[in-house]
């Protein structure tokens, strides 16, 4: 089981087999990160643009599930 926890600048990421955590989030795909931050812009809430940059970063290179929108 990959089970690793990855410093960036913005904080930390624990990388499990087939997702991400960031915070108290599990995202499986570009896609889920990119629905989290629409939400986030429509509610009004404090940007993580930086923090969810990161995580697409290093979903990328752990080579988890990348984009499924074609």
């Amino acid at each position: 089981m990959n089970n690793n926890i990855v410093k960036g600048q913005y904080g930390e990421y624990k990388v499990l087999d087939r997702c991400i955590v960031v915070g108290y989030h599990f995202f499986n795909s570009i896609d889920e990160i990119e629905k989290y931050r629409y939400f986030r812009l429509k509610s009004n809430l404090k940007s993580m643009d930086n923090v969810l940059n990161e995580a697409i970063k290093v979903m990328k290179a752990n080579g988890l599930v990348v984009s499924t929108i074609q």
